[in-house]
């Protein structure tokens, strides 16, 4: 599954731990959230066949630390767009990172950064 893929190649990568849908409460900082946000049929995919599926997700880094978020958001779309080979189990086309946003949140004091990225998986 490309849930349990992802998980384990964000935590590699950046060295914290990844929790799917949201960061549990009294979990320390820094941590990433991610979440599927679309799966459905590549329409470059052929007619007859499921091929070629594209999966989108939304990658979430939270820290208190502005500097550790820049670095490995740098970090993450350096390796996540253009990404083609296996993640895991997961034989991936290719990534496209479609979107990244800054964000602070000043009730929590904390530092966000959003990555839209979508995968194109082979079947």
């Amino acid at each position: 599954m490309i849930e349990i893929d992802l998980k384990n190649y964000i935590e590699t990568l950046v060295g914290c731990f990844a929790y799917p849908i949201k960061i549990p409460q009294g979990v320390s900082l820094p941590a990433i959230e991610f979440k599927e946000i679309f799966n459905g049929r590549n329409p470059e995919s052929s007619l007859n066949r499921r091929d070629l599926v594209n999966q989108k997700f939304q990658i979430t880094l939270v820290s208190s630390d502005s500097e550790w978020l820049l670095l490995n958001k740098d970090l993450l779309l350096t390796n996540l767009d253009g990404f083609s080979g296996y993640m895991g189990d997961t034989n991936i086309f290719i990534g496209r990172v479609n979107n990244g946003i800054s964000l602070y949140d000043n009730a929590q004091q904390n530092f966000e950064y959003n990555i839209d990225i979508t995968f194109t998986v082979r079947q």
